[in-house]
C-alpha cells in the first residue's frame, strides 16, 4: 500500500515460500557452495535460513541475513551472519534494545550484535542513508537527497546492490555501500517494484 509521501505498508502472504524446508535447501547445497554470497531473510522458515547459512560457512561463502520482517529468532543464525542489515526497527527486535538516530545507540546496537557473533553490522537509516560498523571501521554513508515516489524496492535494490558490488577480500565496503546508497536513491524514484531497479549502467551514470 503506497502513501501518498512515497512510503509503503506491505502485506505479507507467505505461501510457498513458507513451505521451503532444511531438505530443499539441502538438494540446492552445490548451488550455495559455489556460490560468491547467499542472503536470506524472514519470509522463509528461520530453519530454513540456518540450514543454508550453516552450508554456506563450511565453503567460506559471504553470508548476509535481511531481518525483515522483524521478528526473534533462533541466535543460531545471528552467530553465522557475515554481514546482518537491519533497519533501526528490525535491530531493536533481533537485540531487544532500543535503537535511535545517535552515535551512541548505533554503537551499542552494533556491539550487540557482535556479542551474539556478528562480524559486520550494517543498519539502514532511511532518509539519513545508513550506519556501518565493520571490524574497527564505522561511520554513516549519507543518503542521496532525492524526491521519493515510491519506496516498496528500496530495501532490496540496496542489498542486492551492495553484495553484488562488495569485493571477494571485502576491501571495498564503504564504497559498495555508497553505490547501494545511490541505487536505492534512484529506485525510490520510480513507481513499481521490479520496474524501478536501475541497471548498473544507470547507477554508474548517477555516480559521476
Amino acid at each position: 500500500m503506497l502513501e501518498a509521501d512515497g512510503n509503503n505498508t506491505i502485506l505479507v502472504y507467505g505461501g510457498a515460500n513458507m513451505q521451503v524446508s532444511v531438505e530443499d535447501v539441502r538438494a540446492a547445497s552445490s548451488l550455495i557452495e559455489s556460490a560468491d554470497a547467499i542472503i536470506t531473510q524472514f519470509e522463509t522458515p528461520v530453519t530454513a535460513a540456518v540450514e543454508a547459512f550453516e552450508i554456506a560457512k563450511r565453503k567460506d561463502v559471504l553470508t548476509i541475513l535481511n531481518a525483515a520482517p522483524a521478528q526473534k529468532i533462533d541466535p543460531k543464525l545471528l552467530s553465522i551472519s557475515d554481514f546482518v542489515t537491519p533497519n533501526e526497527s528490525e535491530a531493536q527486535v533481533l537485540i531487544d534494545q532500543k535503537v535511535q538516530f545517535t552515535k551512541e545507540s548505533l554503537n551499542n546496537a552494533a556491539l550487540s550484535f557482535e556479542k551474539l557473533g556478528v562480524k559486520n553490522t550494517l543498519i539502514t537509516l532511511g532518509e539519513h542513508g545508513s550506519f556501518y560498523k565493520f571490524g574497527q571501521q564505522e561511520g554513516i554513508i549519507p543518503s542521496f537527497k532525492v524526491k521519493a515516489v515510491d519506496t516498496t524496492a528500496a530495501g532490496d535494490t540496496f542489498i542486492g546492490s551492495f553484495t553484488a558490488n562488495l569485493k571477494p577480500d571485502l576491501s571495498n565496503l564503504t564504497d559498495a555501500l555508497t553505490w547501494a546508497t545511490r541505487s536505492s536513491s534512484l529506485t525510490v524514484q520510480k513507481a513499481g517494484a521490479l520496474p524501478s531497479i536501475p541497471t548498473f549502467e544507470e547507477v554508474e551514470t548517477a555516480m559521476r
